[in-house]
């Protein structure tokens, strides 16, 4: 899986440090060969926004769908509340500033009830600090805390050094 949270959660915007998130998930399967949060298929969001009045939550075999006044908003994969577990189980779980921030159209529906703590130093023990730094900021659940590409080129370890 290499979508970054803010997208799994229903936004729109695109930018670098989606892209960021996505090598980073690259790279890191480089380092483990094997994937770093594997998941089973992408899932697809299809949504209309819409001041809700009426949300009326439906379980279908694997989907959520949505209705807001009886028209269908989007539906979301149940492969997508796991794909967001697995994230928050490794990066830890955004901090409420994060949920208040961004105000992701799925946010309420995805937002756990307890805090998950990051265990990304414990996954990657057998990685020099260096890289274990370059993934953790990398893997940030705020995009903004991930830097910008030429940071993480100029950081000490980069793909040309590791061989790639």
């Amino acid at each position: 899986m290499v979508r970054p949270p803010k997208l799994l959660l229903g936004s729109t915007s695109y930018g670098v440090t989606a892209d960021l998130w996505s090598v980073c998930c690259i790279v890191a399967e480089l380092f483990f060969r094997r994937p770093l949060l594997k998941g089973r298929t992408e899932c697809k969001i299809k949504m209309t926004l819409k001041p809700p009045k009426i949300i009326l939550l439906y379980r279908m075999p694997s989907n959520l769908l949505f209705l807001v006044n009886g028209e269908k908003i989007f539906t979301v994969s149940i492969l997508q509340v796991e794909k967001l577990h697995k994230v928050f189980k490794l990066c830890g779980s955004p901090l409420d500033d994060y949920w208040k921030r961004y105000k992701l159209p799925l946010a309420t529906m995805f937002k756990p009830k307890k805090p998950y703590y990051s265990t990304l130093r414990d996954r990657c023990k057998e990685l020099l600090k260096s890289v274990v730094k370059l993934i953790e900021t990398l893997l940030s659940i705020d995009p903004y805390k991930r830097g910008a590409a030429s940071s993480a080129l100029n950081s000490e370890v980069s793909l040309i050094r590791i061989g790639m």
